[in-house]
């Protein structure tokens, strides 16, 4: 802005109240914009999430189908890992990109994930297997309100189930049937 001044010198520059009316008004438009980039953001997150999670089940079936041996069907893996690790020249069933995920425990995007194969024992001839003949993954947000809403919940059924209010479990909605 330019401004005449006594002496007659011409100055340039902003006034210390013009700067501080500018700082306040961008404040406030940041503190109008926050809480919708926070949702977001949370929208983001549970939308990776989900694709994560029927990713991992389809991996999970995959390996079923391929890992089964004679009278063993239905074999889950013990850990997630497995699905991310190449095998008698079989590529794995999950990239790189589900490491977080497949860790006991693992963290991706603000959530974390908890895999547990039920296990049941099954008799080959004189041999006994313990083989996984279920699972459960469950998806839980690192800081509900912040890095997500819903926790999620699947289990071989390979229905992705959420809750909004605490942890997911199989009694919950379906996801695609929010009301």
């Amino acid at each position: 802005m330019w401004t005449k001044r006594k002496f007659g010198r011409n100055r340039k520059g902003f006034t210390l109240v013009e700067i501080a009316v500018s700082i306040g008004v961008i404040l406030v438009v940041m503190a109008m914009a926050m809480p919708h980039l926070l949702k977001m953001y949370m929208v983001g997150n549970e939308a990776a999430v989900v694709q994560a999670v029927r990713s991992v089940v389809q991996a999970l079936e995959s390996y079923r189908v391929r890992e089964s041996r004679g009278n063993l069907k239905g074999v889950y893996p013990a850990l997630l890992t497995e699905l991310t690790v190449v095998r008698r020249g079989v590529p794995a069933y999950l990239d790189s990109r589900f490491r977080g995920v497949a860790r006991p425990f693992g963290e991706w995007k603000g959530y974390r994930f908890n895999y547990r194969a039920s296990s049941q024992s099954q008799t080959v001839g004189n041999i006994t297997y313990t083989v996984g003949t279920g699972y459960f993954l469950t998806a839980e947000p690192i800081r509900r309100g912040v890095t997500g809403q819903s926790s999620f919940f699947v289990d071989q059924t390979g229905v992705v189930r959420f809750n909004t209010q605490g942890p997911a479990g199989a009694g919950d909605t379906p996801v695609g049937e929010e009301r």
